[in-house]
């Protein structure tokens, strides 16, 4: 595996400023209160690299090859899976084992269907043949499990792969 971090130039919003000013201040709460707060700011700040991503996606895949994208927030997948639409495939949330091997099946055959998206935990476990097909993943966003993230790479990291995996991480 090479990993490989992507520095995204962004400025963050008034309101992810504001969220984390708030989150900064806590004093004496619990920690789960903190974490849910956290997620919130996580969220915002995609959307502070978005236009960032989409360039560097959209970079990427004039090379012709496949990417796998892993995001970990319901509304950070809808808004790659709106602007790739029929060019991708998405896995997220609780979808069925059918589901998960018919967009694999679809990312395999299918030479239009550049991008497979997956939500970090979903898409993560319980899926293979990726690896068939393709050798980069991208995280858009991370989550706080590094296992989490180790184990969604080895979606492509796996027999049957002929190459190096690349892992890049969009950063701001």
């Amino acid at each position: 595996r090479i990993y490989t971090p992507v520095l995204m130039d962004a400025t963050a919003s008034p309101e992810y400023m504001e969220a984390q000013d708030r989150i900064l201040k806590l004093q004496g709460v619990p920690i789960s209160e903190i974490r849910e707060k956290l997620e919130g700011l996580t969220a915002s700040a995609f959307f502070a690299k978005k236009e960032a991503v989409l360039d560097w996606i959209s970079e990427f895949l004039e090379t012709g090859e496949k990417l796998v994208l892993m995001g970990w927030h319901v509304a950070v997948l809808d808004f790659l899976e709106a602007h790739f639409g029929r060019s991708c495939v998405r896995v997220s949330g609780g979808v069925s084992k059918e589901r998960k091997e018919a967009a694999v099946h679809r990312f395999q055959t299918d030479a239009g269907c550049k991008v497979f998206l997956g939500q970090t935990v979903s898409a993560g476990v319980g899926i293979d043949g990726l690896q068939e097909v393709c050798s980069n993943m991208a995280f858009v966003e991370l989550c706080w499990s590094w296992a989490d993230v180790d184990q969604a790479t080895s979606r492509l990291h796996r027999m049957g792969q002929q190459g190096a995996v690349n892992v890049y991480y969009l950063v701001l």
